[in-house]
């Protein structure tokens, strides 16, 4: 079985916003790629699936396949820097008026990082009621309902 999340997203200021800010806060020009698109997912969401997936397993669900998680809609880098930054404008000043596209070829990171990495899912889908074979109520030790998914794909 393979779990795939979305950008991961934590409040830390070690995190991808709270480093975001602080180059903010101190240059004069941020580079963010406008043709690269993927999902936001808070880590608190990501530990929640992840359990939920562990306790499945703990009951023995016949869980196989890929499974996507996202948090949110796909965006880009620079959508997000955006909305980042107008949101921080409101408690303290940035070097930064808005972030400036760069093509995803010209990154540093680009041949570490897809470009696309959109997820094939709109909400957390994981659980099957025909993986444990108990109907409707799915597991009694993992207390997780029917989503009504199978083999990673949506209902």
């Amino acid at each position: 079985m393979c779990c795939c999340l979305g950008w991961l997203l934590d409040d830390s200021v070690d995190g991808a916003p709270g480093r975001f800010l602080a180059r903010a806060e101190k240059t004069e020009e941020l580079l963010l790629a406008d043709d690269r698109r993927g999902n936001l997912t808070p880590v608190d969401d990501a530990a929640r699936v992840i359990i939920s997936v562990l306790r499945q397993l703990d009951c023995a669900a016949l869980l196989w396949g890929t499974y996507h998680y996202a948090g949110q809609e796909a965006t880009t880098p620079v959508a997000l820097g955006q909305a980042i930054l107008s949101e921080a404008r409101n408690f303290h000043a940035l070097a930064v008026e808005a972030p400036t596209a760069q093509a995803y070829a010209a990154r540093p990171d680009a041949a570490d990082e897809p470009q696309h990495a959109v997820l094939a899912c709109k909400r957390s889908c994981i659980h099957s009621a025909s993986n444990h074979g108990r109907g409707v109520q799915g597991c009694r030790r993992c207390s997780i309902a029917s989503t009504g998914i199978t083999n990673g794909s949506a209902a």
